[in-house]
């Protein structure tokens, strides 16, 4: 199995499945050491990945927007004295996967590194100005 450090920073999940071919393994058992195409070495196989069922579940209530709330938030409808009576409420979610995308990573990172930059910037511009200000204080004490 083969995994891509620099694609999946980028926000590309890349992995490959690759096995000797059946002739890469004749030739091996044989101990001969003739010539075999390179693209005769290898073979890929298809990669599945699995989520468990609970995942699947979530991922299901979470694509139509809407989740269970805890045991303990249970809400008492009106009505007939029936134990049916209790329901856990529903919230809304916003579901858009698109936050999850991770493609645009460089450029998060580069914003946030500007924004870190700009937040120093202004900390340092209001120290000089506090201390323009007590400057300003103490020549007013002098008079």
């Amino acid at each position: 199995i083969l995994f891509d450090p620099i694609q999946t920073t980028r926000g590309n999940l890349v992995l490959k499945c690759l096995r000797l071919t059946q002739d890469a393994i004749d030739m091996i058992k044989t101990g001969k050491n003739s010539f075999l195409d390179p693209k005769n070495i290898f073979e890929e196989l298809p990669i599945k990945i699995k989520n468990p069922s609970l995942v699947k579940a979530l991922l299901h209530n979470v694509s139509q927007g809407e989740y269970n709330a805890d045991k303990e938030d249970v809400i008492v409808q009106p009505g007939g004295g029936s134990g049916d009576d209790l329901v856990a409420p529903v919230y809304e979610t916003d579901t858009t996967f698109d936050r999850l995308d991770l493609s645009t990573n460089p450029y998060l990172e580069k914003n946030l590194e500007f924004m870190c930059t700009w937040v120093d910037d202004l900390a340092a511009e209001q120290g000089k100005f506090q201390y323009y200000m007590r400057g300003l204080g103490r020549s007013g004490d002098r008079r």
